[in-house]
């Protein structure tokens, strides 16, 4: 999912009716990783799908518990499909999950996935942007 994020952001594109430039690509950060994969498990054993945990928390709050020291900080969430390339096309036409693929405001990423055969979507994604 990163190769793809990174190859989206290597080019022009406009996100909405925002015209965004090429940006440098995202460095994949540990502590990122973590909090994305800990948001989508979350969602995928509780059945439920939210920026917003069960607990309250947002997502800026589960970088920080992770000890993740951010200036700036996004997340986008997925549900339902099944392969990263179908998470960021439909991620790529919505403009807000756009704008926040697109931002040159971060520099890092960190991806979550978790699935549940139980849960009402099966697949659960998450995406953290930060940048220190």
């Amino acid at each position: 999912m990163v190769g793809l994020v990174n190859q989206a952001r290597s080019g022009a594109r406009t996100c909405g009716t925002t015209a965004y430039p090429a940006v440098p690509a995202l460095a994949m950060n540990d502590l990122l990783v973590r909090s994305a994969r800990e948001h989508s498990q979350d969602m995928a054993t509780n059945g439920y799908f939210s920026h917003t945990g069960l607990d309250g928390s947002e997502p800026w709050d589960r970088m920080t518990s992770v000890g993740y020291t951010w200036s700036a900080a996004g997340e986008n969430i997925a549900a339902g499909q099944t392969t990263a390339q179908q998470v960021v096309t439909a991620w790529l036409t919505s403009p807000g999950h756009c704008s926040n693929i697109m931002s040159g405001s971060f520099t890092e990423i960190g991806v979550g996935h978790a699935y549940s055969a139980t849960a009402r979507y099966g697949h659960y994604w998450t995406q953290n942007f930060g940048r220190r």
